[in-house]
């Protein structure tokens, strides 16, 4: 393996390991805020929801500790891009499970859930999972 193709997989590993540390960090956070108690309840307050709360964010959060151990594997054996399929599924599991949150809070209607917008949390996970996908991608051509 050459010298740019070892430091190509560094810096894969690297990004990947901080796009998961990040994401995992974010399925903890706020994601969505709805004017009563709970959403779509009767009580007039403002509740506020994380990841993990409404559900999407467990499978986010996974997937991004399965990011962490890859870009750490990567960054410990350079020679790992064996894991760059992994890594590719882990990406879209965050993609999905981010689009599929704004699309289940803001697109698909019932239960008079009214959800505040725009959900920049869910975005930002969703990007992050964007970046994950081009560091897995550029483990594969390594």
């Amino acid at each position: 393996m050459t010298q740019e193709a070892t430091r190509r997989l560094r810096v894969a590993g690297a990004v990947l390991s901080v796009t998961g540390v990040v994401i995992f960090l974010g399925s903890f956070a706020w994601w969505a805020s709805c004017p009563t108690t709970p959403c779509g309840g009767p009580f007039q307050a403002i509740s506020d929801y994380s990841g993990i709360d409404l559900g999407f964010g467990v499978v986010t959060a996974l997937a991004g500790l399965t990011l962490i151990a890859i870009g750490l594997a990567t960054l410990v054996r350079p020679g790992a891009w064996d894991l760059a399929g992994a890594a590719t599924v882990a990406a879209i599991v965050v993609v999905v499970g981010a689009a599929a949150s704004i699309v289940w809070m803001y697109v698909i209607p019932g239960d008079d859930k009214e959800f505040y917008w725009p959900p920049f949390t869910a975005v930002a996970v969703g990007i992050l999972g964007l970046i994950a996908m081009g560091a897995s991608r550029s483990l594969r051509r390594s």
